[in-house]
This record gives structure tokens, sequence and C-alpha cells, in this order.
């Protein structure tokens, strides 16, 4: 099984391309642990470069690492201290058009990151301690993704707390949040473009009125700027599809509870069933990856 975060603390690197739903990750992943261990002293930390690294000796907390591209000790720094990396990923065009669409950004700065953060996504998403998150999926829209990240951490989401949080990071109330960030103490201002940055939770002003749009490049690229996206990532984009089919947590697929004879989607299935009593063994199973749960 996973080392129980919630129990010992530990770290989470949220790796994930630009647009990919990266922020919204890195928010959720501290919304779990304060539901599934209150008492458990919480840090989030963005890291560019290994100068944002900081302190990654073990501790009794838990240190949520939110990151796009990181230079190359970073990287080091992060993959041998990390407990579990959460790895967002999303089709490159998207994501391209949307860094033109939303930050301005011009096609040739928006090619270079993307690539960089690709690269760095399919390099770790290949690690066990990886789990793999597709944008298209619609992760963010599906409430049994809480599920697999509080089994990840080491616990079962009850029901109820997965129906507050999951109401807490839907778009209105992450776009009334952003609305009201000018009013708030320690938010940053670019100098340059005015973008404000809430260092808290890494939500940008940027992030405000997007539509999740997939397959948004049809009309914001031109013919030769998707060929150069492909040339460079083409491979990339099959590659990574591939590895999402066939790597999917196991957490994600349904178990049968010989017990309760019935099938189960998530642990909190068993809770809200009433049978308490399986929602460990639904748990312990979805972490070796079986298909039943035998009591």
């Amino acid at each position: 099984m996973q080392s129980p975060l919630i129990r010992n603390g530990g770290i989470v690197w949220g790796l994930g391309m630009c647009a990919s739903g990266s922020t919204w990750l890195f928010n959720v992943m501290q919304k779990l642990a304060e539901s599934l261990a209150p008492e458990l002293p919480r840090e989030g930390r963005f890291v560019a470069a290994e100068v944002d690294v900081g302190d990654l000796r073990p501790a009794p907390r838990l240190l949520v690492v939110k990151s796009h591209e990181t230079d190359a000790p970073a990287e080091v720094l992060l993959a041998e201290a990390s407990d579990l990396i959460a790895v967002s990923i999303r089709d490159p065009r998207d994501v391209v058009a949307s860094m033109m669409q939303y930050q301005q950004r011009i096609f040739e700065d928006a090619l270079h990151l993307t690539v960089k953060t690709a690269e760095l996504c399919a390099r770790m998403a290949t690690d066990k301690r990886a789990l793999l998150l597709r944008y298209e999926a619609g992760f963010i829209d599906d409430r049994v993704t809480l599920d697999r990240l509080a089994v990840r951490l080491g616990g079962v989401l009850a029901v109820a707390e997965r129906s507050r949080i999951f109401a807490a990071t839907r778009r209105r109330e992450i776009e009334r949040y952003i609305a009201g960030m000018a009013r708030k103490p320690g938010i940053l201002m670019h100098r340059e473009t005015g973008d404000l940055l809430d260092p808290a939770t890494h939500w940008h002003s940027h992030h405000a009125n997007r539509t999740g749009e997939v397959g948004r490049w049809r009309r914001i690229l031109t013919p030769e700027q998707v060929g150069d996206v492909q040339t460079q990532l083409g491979g990339w984009m099959e590659a990574t599809l591939e590895q999402f089919v066939q790597t999917q947590d196991p957490c994600h697929r349904p178990v049968f509870c010989s017990r309760g004879r019935r099938t189960i989607r998530t642990p909190t299935d068993c809770i809200s069933a009433g049978c308490d009593t399986c929602s460990a063994d639904a748990r312990d199973a979805w972490a070796r990856g079986s298909q039943r749960v035998r009591i």
C-alpha cells in the first residue's frame, strides 16, 4: 500500500501542464488533507527552480508542491523526496491555445513552455508513485476523483465531505474567489500584465472566465502552428494517451463486495450503504489493484 500520508505526513508533488487543471488539483489536495487529517499541518509551495525547493526533509506535515516546468536540480530533488506524484496532462495543442488566449503569450513562447512541461510530465508519469490525470477525461468534474486522491493520501472520504469539497471547487465558486482576490491581503500583481496571484491558492486572475473547452486549438491556432505542435509533440500525444489507458489507477475501477453482494465504484459507496466494515477493505483492495473485496 501507499504510505499513509495523512497519518505520517509526506510530500505530494502536483505536476501538471499549463491549463491542465493543476491549480485545481493543488487546492483539492489541501482540502482533502484538511478533511482527512485536520490536525496534520499543511503547507503549499510552488517550485519552478532549485531555489524554490526549500526543506524537503521528512516531517509530520503534508507538503503539497505545485509545478509546471522545473530546472534539472529541482526535478531530481522532488523526484527523490515525493511520496505521491499527481500528474495532470492535456492535449498540447489546447495548452498552447489556452496560453495564447488567456495569458497573451506569443505562440513560440507558449510552445516552448508546453514542450518542457509535457516532457517533464512524461518522465514522471511512469513512476510507480504517479497518478496520471488527463484533462479530456473530465477528472475535475468527476466526484470519483476526490475518492481516488483520498485513497492515495491513505484515507476514505465521507459522503458529506466529498459533497462539500466538490461543491467548493466548482467553477462558480472559483470565479467568485478570483473576483474577490484584489481585496485580499498578500495578493501579488505582475507589473507588466497586471495579472493577480494569490500565493496561498496559486489562483491567478487569468484563471477567471475560462470555459474548459476541449478542442479550442481548432479556432485559435493556424494550420502552420498546429503543424509545429504536432511536429514536436505528436509522438508524445500518442504515447501518453496509450499510457493513460493502460495505467489507470486501480481505485478508478469498480470492485465487488462479497459481503454486501454489490458492485461499488468508490469506497464512499460502502459508507453510504451503511457498511463501514467494507469501506476499509475496499480501500485496501483498490490500493492493491484487486477487483474483488473478500470479507
